[in-house]
């Protein structure tokens, strides 16, 4: 019988992601009650990209094979510029994508969210769960809740 040889493919390409503690321990004190049943990895993204935050569904077979139901994103480009309580907001944004649906009250500026607030027009909140929220839109929904 042959033996095989085990060899690694050579140098892989580091991922442009990892795992996210701080993100994650400001989330945790902002979530729902549905959102605290989902099972959700806060990921802290090194691509380049527009979006300073976006929150995805996992598809059904990445969820079987991590148990994850959602992952949230920040593109830590932007992120570590921001504030706390624009981190928090930021979240709590992306956190509200988690069980949305359109009957809720989205002029209720105790419970929807700050770029809902801030976008009268709500074009940028709903493009299939992905975001694109600049570092003034935030200061504006921040403001506004203030």
């Amino acid at each position: 019988m042959e033996e095989i040889k085990i060899s690694t493919p050579g140098n892989l390409k580091p991922l442009p992601y990892e795992i996210s503690e701080e993100v994650k321990s400001i989330a945790e004190k902002i979530l729902n009650g549905l959102t605290t049943h989902a099972k959700i990895a806060y990921v802290a993204s090194y691509k380049q990209s527009k979006w300073i935050g976006k929150c995805q569904l996992v598809p059904a077979v990445f969820k079987l094979l991590t148990g994850y139901d959602y992952i949230i994103y920040v593109n830590m480009e932007y992120y570590e510029g921001l504030s706390y309580k624009q981190k928090e907001a930021l979240l709590f944004h992306e956190l509200e994508h988690i069980g949305w649906k359109q009957n809720i009250n989205l002029y209720n500026k105790k419970h929807c969210s700050p770029c809902l607030i801030a976008h009268k027009e709500h074009k940028c909140c709903f493009k299939e769960g992905i975001d694109n929220i600049s570092i003034e839109q935030i200061d504006i929904a921040i403001k506004e809740l203030i």
